[in-house]
């Protein structure tokens, strides 16, 4: 399989990465492209998924609220099959939606 960006024949990485091997491009870091389960991705959108994940966290880590239940709500904002809504199977966009349910959802603080 070659790069989509630079064209470079990929190369498998056995057990670098966060959900395990990957194909990545030989000419990192001047090309950042690697190939997951969940498909291509850029550091670009890599920081947005991070960004997302924090903020999603940030709903039910301190709540009562459990993660699968706030994925079923996400995937209705989203308007995804709850098959389909994963955060590390998402664009920039669909991050930037993330961080707009996070906002929206989140726990009010308590006036004192």
């Amino acid at each position: 399989m070659n790069c989509p960006k630079c064209g470079s024949l990929m190369r498998w990485r056995e057990g670098h990465g966060r959900f395990g091997p990957f194909l990545g491009c030989p000419a990192y870091p001047a090309c950042d492209i690697i190939h997951n389960a969940f498909g291509f991705s850029d550091q670009p959108t890599r920081n947005a998924r991070k960004r997302a994940h924090a903020a999603f966290d940030r709903l039910w880590k301190p709540s009562r609220r459990t993660r699968g239940y706030l994925y079923k709500i996400l995937a209705i904002y989203m308007g995804l099959p709850q098959s389909k809504c994963h955060i590390e199977g998402f664009g920039i966009e669909q991050c930037e939606r993330v961080l707009a349910f996070a906002q929206e959802y989140a726990p009010k603080e308590q006036a004192t």
